[in-house]
């Protein structure tokens, strides 16, 4: 594509957004997230994307797509569950972690899942049955979200 015409195209794909938001940059910043909404081919315009995500494409860092459909490099697309009121975010490539442990013992793992798996990762928490003198945790990327314990 042409230089004029890059330009136009931006120009109609930034329309929509919200005038506050693209008045924080500068011409040359702006080119640069229309390169990342273009390389990831993402549905959603950048004044929806979370900060991290704008710094990322700010540093020219997105996905690149391969035949497969799964990105080779870049910054992830972050999610938020929220756990007793705490929100956490996540990406799909987050790892979560079931551990169990008896008394004072050192906790062993359980269950592993992925952060595109996340409900069924708090499904299977829920379901562990922790008797007199055992606990359970659950961690995602290896901080402890959530936390229970018999007497």
């Amino acid at each position: 594509m042409r230089g004029m015409d890059s330009l136009r195209r931006m120009v109609r794909a930034f329309d929509s957004c919200r005038e506050s938001f693209l008045d924080r940059f500068t011409p040359e910043e702006l080119i640069k997230l229309f390169r990342a909404y273009q390389a990831c081919s993402w549905d959603k315009l950048p004044d929806t994307w979370a900060e991290t995500q704008i710094q990322d494409a700010l540093n020219d860092i997105y996905p690149q797509w391969n035949d497969s459909e799964a990105p080779i490099i870049g910054c992830p697309m972050y999610k938020t569950m929220w756990i007793d009121g705490k929100p956490y975010r996540f990406t799909d490539e987050s790892i979560l972690i079931i551990e169990t442990a008896k008394g004072r013992g050192k906790y062993s793992v359980r269950y592993s899942f992925t952060g595109k798996e996340n409900g069924q990762a708090m499904m299977h928490f829920d379901m562990i049955n922790i008797g007199n003198g055992y606990k359970k945790r659950i961690l995602l990327d290896g901080k402890v979200i959530r936390r229970e314990m018999s007497l």
